[in-house]
């Protein structure tokens, strides 16, 4: 099988550390033509999404119904990478509180929220906040970048890969999970950082993604127009909007 490379419309996302392109954060439409770039055919990318969305698989070689010359390629070029453990507190409640750490260096919070018939998963996406709001600490911190989507998404992933969530091999995937509600509430201000929550929040809610019901995605924001007009008719998923009073 040839993996020599041809031109696209291909445009790779930033690289990670090791100079790898992280395919977490990637449409299905965008796999296909990663895959095009060394001259493999596109239906390779339908179960490769699958392997990395649906099943969770953090490296390429366990991959085994894509062709073995074809795993080593995407090892050597790609990344399934999740963020690192700088911190994990648990409380007695079983909520979990994680500061990873991502690949740049830069750190994010990811917070696991039990309750008795839901899980709620509070999801970052920037590294600080240009906002002020006094009931949120992050406002205390300067706007230091955007996440990208792939970002947004491991945050997700790593929360499934602690909670053991991902189905083994010949299972489907169970609906009984314990992260069944994500909340775009951590760090940031989400609608400034529209076009990666937007894609992120699309591979979430694709069945061919991390299938998670768009009735089950809140976004809260501080109230960004038009954004959040464009949030509605996009993404049409839940908003929460935090109201400020002089009191």
């Amino acid at each position: 099988m040839s993996v020599t490379s041809h031109a696209t419309k291909f445009a790779a996302p930033a690289t990670n550390a090791t100079g790898q392109i992280p395919l977490v954060g990637l449409s299905l439409a965008e796999m296909q033509d990663a895959l095009a770039v060394h001259g493999l055919p596109k239906f390779r990318a339908k179960p490769g999404s699958r392997w990395i969305s649906q099943r969770g698989l953090p490296d390429f070689e366990r991959m085994a119904n894509l062709p073995k010359d074809m795993r080593v390629m995407l090892a050597e070029k790609y990344s399934v990478e999740r963020p690192t453990v700088a911190n994990e507190q648990r409380s007695e409640d079983g909520t979990i509180k994680w500061l990873l750490k991502l690949s740049d260096g830069q750190m994010v919070e990811t917070v696991f929220i039990p309750e008795a018939k839901r899980g709620t998963l509070c999801v970052s996406s920037q590294v600080g906040c240009t906002l002020t709001c006094k009931f949120c600490h992050t406002g205390t911190q300067p706007l230091v970048r955007n996440l990208g989507a792939n970002e947004i998404l491991q945050q997700i992933m790593h929360a499934r890969d602690v909670l053991e969530e991902w189905p083994k091999t010949g299972e489907k995937q169970s609906e009984d999970r314990e992260v069944t509600n994500i909340v775009m509430m951590g760090m940031g201000e989400p609608l400034y950082n529209y076009d990666n929550v937007s894609k992120a929040l699309k591979i979430c809610m694709d069945q061919e993604g991390l299938s998670i019901s768009k009735r089950r995605i809140t976004l809260s924001t501080s109230g960004v127009v038009p954004q959040v007009v464009q949030c509605g008719e996009e993404l049409n998923v839940n908003l929460a909007v935090s109201l400020h009073a002089p009191n």
